[in-house]
């Protein structure tokens, strides 16, 4: 039968009743009796041997029901009954991160990620000084991501990277379980709701502010990051009427135009989610991208990640505004709000749901109708102006129904740069005819 007990120590002091070491020079034992803040155990393992321990316990009752779970987990022991949890639980957490980095590296994630993911759990560990797995509970993780500044600031971090710093450790945590961890200890860890401390909110582009941004861009006679004004505006254009992102830009080669489908095909290597996709773009879109290749041009194989500034630079050429403040706070117009500015036109047209999810790429309809469609004024009146009076007599012929397929849908999206001139007296009179 093990007991718990405190251990005494002593302390030396010299003349001046400041501590020291014991073989210091005229050193003298201090009177004073001093315990151990925590409670020690002592038991024999299933080998016979005498084993003491800490049992990081202050209250004595809870250091004796800490025992006795020792202890039965001795008498299993000898019973031939072996918990498997047990060796991963005493093992230091920092060994069971470094085998999680390995494996990480097998898994088919990008890059930033795999070098992301291990550095904010990382710096979760150091703030909450964890030491064993067991130690990782909800309050303490709380605690630990409160303490998440920003680097060059100090400030407390966005609740947004809050809510990447907790799906990054409850990824680590569920690589843990079953083979380490019975279960998921922060399973039922909730993000933060996002909205009351969004601080880069995104704006899509008016049709206006597209064509003044293409134009001046194709005019400019500046290089920026390597790119001279006609293959930045190629650059955003794409950008524009496919929704790819700087990555999935990059990767992209000659052979990845099918310009006789008028589509472009994206490696899963380079998709955020890891699978191939087929693209379609405006057939103008495939003319311009024939002619393009035609000219000799080449793509953006060493394309920045400095993308924002240079487009920063290209809005203030143009004269566009990069912060733009509304009444719901400031909106910025980055790199990546030309993919919010392709969802939000895709949403205009006349797809359906489910289309629009394929041509955003996006699993979720809340996030690409939340998060990237954006209301605009212009938008709202066009859709009130389209309810019909009802004591109006319906007359004439029935309205087509919405174009089927997400090429048709794609097809919808205007050339920017093409002018929306009166109708030419040819197509006037062959309405008259027709009428």
């Amino acid at each position: 039968m093990g007991h718990v007990y405190k251990i005494r120590y002593v302390r030396w002091l010299d003349a001046k009743n400041r501590r020291v070491k014991a073989n210091t020079p005229g050193a003298k034992k201090e009177k004073k009796k001093r315990w151990s803040k925590f409670y020690w155990g002592e038991y024999r393992d299933a080998d016979g041997n005498l084993k003491r321990v800490n049992l990081d316990r202050a209250d004595k009752k809870n250091a004796e029901k800490l025992l006795a779970e020792i202890e039965e987990q001795v008498d299993c022991e000898k019973a031939g009954i072996v918990d498997p949890y047990i060796k991963n639980v005493k093992r230091p957490l920092r060994e069971h991160f470094e085998e999680w980095k390995k494996d990480l590296e097998l898994d088919q994630i990008t890059e930033k990620r795999r070098e992301e993911m291990p550095r904010r759990v990382e710096k979760l560990f150091d703030l909450a000084k964890w030491k064993r797995l067991t130690d990782i509970t909800p309050e303490t993780v709380k605690r630990a991501l409160k303490q998440v500044t920003v680097k060059q600031t100090s400030k407390q971090v966005s609740t947004q990277t809050r809510n990447h710093y907790l799906q990054h450790l409850k990824q680590f945590l569920r690589w843990c379980v079953p083979t380490r961890l019975k279960s998921n200890p922060i399973q039922g860890l909730k993000r933060e709701n996002v909205s009351v401390d969004q601080r880069h909110y995104r704006r899509a582009l008016s049709d206006a502010e597209k064509k003044l941004l293409l134009t001046t861009t194709a005019n400019s006679l500046v290089n920026r990051f390597g790119l001279d004004g006609k293959s930045r505006e190629l650059l955003y254009t794409l950008a524009l009427y496919s929704g790819f992102r700087r990555a999935e830009l990059r990767s992209l080669t000659r052979e990845s135009f099918d310009l006789e489908n008028s589509n472009v095909v994206l490696a899963a290597a380079y998709s955020k989610h890891r699978r191939t996709d087929v693209q379609p773009l405006p057939r103008w879109q495939s003319e311009r991208m024939r002619a393009w290749f035609s000219a000799g041009g080449e793509l953006w194989p060493d394309l920045t990640k400095h993308t924002s500034k240079m487009m920063c630079a290209d809005l203030k050429a143009a004269g566009i505004p990069y912060v733009e403040n509304t009444t719901d706070g400031k909106r910025f117009a980055d790199f990546h709000s030309l993919r919010h500015t392709f969802v939000t036109a895709v949403c205009r047209t006349k797809a359906t749901v489910k289309e629009m999810m394929t041509l955003t790429r996006h699993t979720s309809a809340e996030l690409f109708l939340k998060v990237y469609a954006k209301a605009t004024l212009e938008g709202k009146s066009d859709c009130v102006n389209q309810l019909l009076d009802p004591l109006e007599e319906k007359g004439g012929k029935e309205e087509k129904s919405a174009l089927a397929g997400t090429l048709d849908c794609i097809n919808q999206l205007a050339d920017p740069l093409e002018d929306k001139g009166e109708p030419s007296e040819e197509k006037t009179e062959n309405n008259e005819k027709e009428n």
